[in-house]
């Protein structure tokens, strides 16, 4: 993804029931989900006002809800993520873009409101510009 494109106001939702709480419920990549094969972004890209979330009438507090910008699953088989250029909108941001969406994606407290890979590595705030991330690498992970 380059040049100036935008993924923006997206929500990933998922429902369970009390009945079927024992079953994993999940809501991954409000803006991009990455479960296979590699998604790079650079240039000006901006991914802003997407979420995560799931509704219930279940108490199960299991209900997995991660990557309001972007979801990688890092298992076996899994995506990779490289990003050389463009803004991860975080849960930090204030104000609206250019289409009147909220800048911040949105996802639960310690489930990658910017991005979320499997295996417990994310980012709640923003990835600017002039950060590089990478599933290959540590750098820039931390909030």
């Amino acid at each position: 993804m380059g040049d100036s494109a935008s993924i923006s106001g997206n929500t990933a939702s998922s429902h369970v029931s009390y009945y079927a709480s024992i079953y994993a419920s999940r809501s991954h990549g409000g803006g991009v989900s990455v479960t296979g094969g590699s998604f790079a972004m650079g240039g000006s890209v901006s991914i802003s006002g997407n979420k995560v979330a799931a509704t219930s009438d279940s108490t199960d507090s299991s209900l997995m809800q991660e990557g309001g910008g972007i979801f990688i699953e890092a298992s076996s088989g899994g995506g990779t993520l490289t990003k050389t250029g463009g803004v991860i909108y975080g849960s930090n941001e204030t104000g609206t873009g250019a289409d009147g969406n909220p800048l911040k994606n949105t996802a639960p407290t310690g489930s990658g409101a910017a991005v979320y890979r499997s295996a417990s590595k994310y980012r709640n705030t923003t990835v600017g510009p002039g950060q590089n991330l990478s599933t290959g690498s540590n750098d820039n992970w931390s909030d």
